[in-house]
């Protein structure tokens, strides 16, 4: 055959590839799964970094608590040189009209709850000697640089702030029977979310150095002497970080070391 004659061969036309439809609607799909699989992982995961962060707030919230009033009432009854003078006079803390009475020799006292008037919150209140430049720590972590001995009393309760509504464990210190002179101070909060606060107080009726009954701060005053006070099971009540109308109760008791 001759080359001249021979039919011409056409050059194959590539086809374009690229999705359909139907395909780039499989692919969203798909996408919008996976997607909403990470968006409910990361709510999940951001929940459980919201509950754990509030347990550790309201654990570090006990912590604290457990160490303030621990050491408050580790450092009720002392007195810098126990030869010199004996408890009653020692502690010789006089009456405050905010505060009540405190007698002579008493290193722990409380007052109970009085709708009023006036209106009275729960207290505890604990009471010490301290020397000038000794170093010990009033509740609102002061010490007496006065250059004397000095009575210190440390008054706890809890007290709402009016402009945020968060209920807090505070305590206010009194210096010789003021809050003006230093290291006293008017109440200061420390430990927020604290609702409210009790506390019963292990009395020692009978002058064997044992506690035979714990009763709250109104029938000490009636059934026996705030000097035979031994221990004080103390109740917080914090807001519960996970339903903000209740309350989850934290309960512990202290020796009183110098009570003895």
């Amino acid at each position: 055959m001759n080359r001249l004659n021979a039919p011409r061969r056409q050059p194959a036309v590539s086809r374009t590839a690229g999705f359909t439809l139907v395909e780039m609607m499989v692919a969203m799909a798909i996408a919008m799964i996976v997607l909403l699989g990470l968006s409910v992982t990361f709510v999940n995961l951001k929940s459980t970094f919201n509950s754990q962060d509030k347990f550790a707030q309201l654990q570090d919230n006990e912590r604290l608590a457990l160490s303030m009033l621990t050491t408050s009432l580790n450092e009720a009854g002392y007195w810098p040189n126990p030869w010199s003078m004996d408890r009653a006079k020692a502690l010789t803390l006089s009456s405050d009209p905010t505060y009540g009475t405190m007698q002579p020799g008493w290193a722990v006292f409380g007052q109970a709850a009085v709708a009023g008037p006036p209106v009275v919150t729960e207290n505890l209140q604990t009471a010490y000697v301290s020397a000038s430049g000794d170093g010990v720590l009033t509740c609102q972590g002061g010490t007496n640089t006065s250059g004397s001995n000095g009575k210190i009393r440390n008054v706890f309760y809890v007290q709402t702030d009016p402009s945020t509504g968060i209920s807090s464990l505070g305590c206010a210190v009194l210096f010789n029977d003021s809050t003006t002179t230093s290291p006293g101070a008017a109440w200061t909060p420390i430990i927020n979310n604290v609702q409210s606060m009790s506390v019963m107080y292990g009395v020692d009726s009978d002058g064997d150095n044992l506690v035979d009954k714990y009763l709250g701060p109104a029938d000490v005053t009636t059934q026996s002497l705030w000097g035979n006070v031994k221990s004080a099971q103390i109740t917080l009540n914090f807001t519960n970080p996970y339903s903000p109308g209740s309350t989850i109760p934290w309960v512990y008791t202290v020796n009183l070391m110098n009570n003895r």
